[in-house]
């Protein structure tokens, strides 16, 4: 019995279209051995329906855009699961306050003038 395979994603710069605005094209390739995989599938499932596998080009389209913000922004956010919110805003430039409930909470109490 084979154990499980590896493989490694790359993209491949040749493979990307550049103009002042956008970046189109960018391509996902998987290696296994000597055999390359370029699609990925969308799982659609259903009770009621047989299992289908939507095949799509390993591509994704992105456009750059020109971004300006305020000097010495400060920006709130409410964290997800796993996101990358706080990476993004410090490429920005700016900097982040995660606005869980409890701190929310928190700042509010401590404003306050009347606690119970």
């Amino acid at each position: 019995m084979r154990g499980p395979a590896s493989a490694a994603a790359t993209t491949s710069p040749s493979r990307c279209r550049r103009s002042t605005r956008a970046i189109t094209g960018i391509e996902a390739v998987a290696t296994v051995g000597d055999r390359q995989y370029r699609e990925g599938y969308d799982v659609i499932e259903h009770r009621d329906l047989e299992t289908r596998y939507l095949f799509h080009p390993s591509t994704i389209h992105v456009r750059g855009i020109d971004v300006k913000i305020a000097p010495a922004l400060k920006v709130g956010y409410v964290m997800g699961i796993g996101d990358e919110v706080p990476a993004g805003i410090a490429q920005l430039g700016a900097t982040g306050d995660d606005a869980r409930p409890s701190r929310i909470w928190r700042r509010a109490i401590s404003r306050s003038t009347t606690r119970s």
